[in-house]
């Protein structure tokens, strides 16, 4: 994380994403579309903007299902549904 001359802080979310990659993820194997390190970079990226909820956060990350895909290099452009986040911030996190 680095502050810029505006006093903005800028992430690499590619070491953000390499260091979630490391978690252990918990979550049974049936059912499983996407990685616990997708999900969490979301979270991340959705609770900056000021989502606070799994609701907010899913449509947060379904309006920018094109964007995520294309800077995360996810195959699809679906994102997870509004489940998804909550069980990942009830459970593992």
């Amino acid at each position: 994380m680095e502050s810029n001359l505006a006093g903005a802080l800028v992430f690499d979310l590619k070491n953000l994403y390499g260091r979630l990659k490391e978690l252990r993820d918990s979550r049974k194997a049936r059912g499983k579309r996407y990685l616990l390190a997708t999900i969490l970079v979301i979270i991340f990226l959705a609770k900056m903007c000021g989502e606070d909820r799994p609701t907010g956060i899913a449509e947060w990350a379904r309006h920018r299902g094109k964007w995520l895909a294309k800077i995360m290099g996810l195959e699809r452009e679906s994102m997870p549904h509004p489940n998804t986040y909550r069980r990942i911030l009830a459970e593992v996190v």
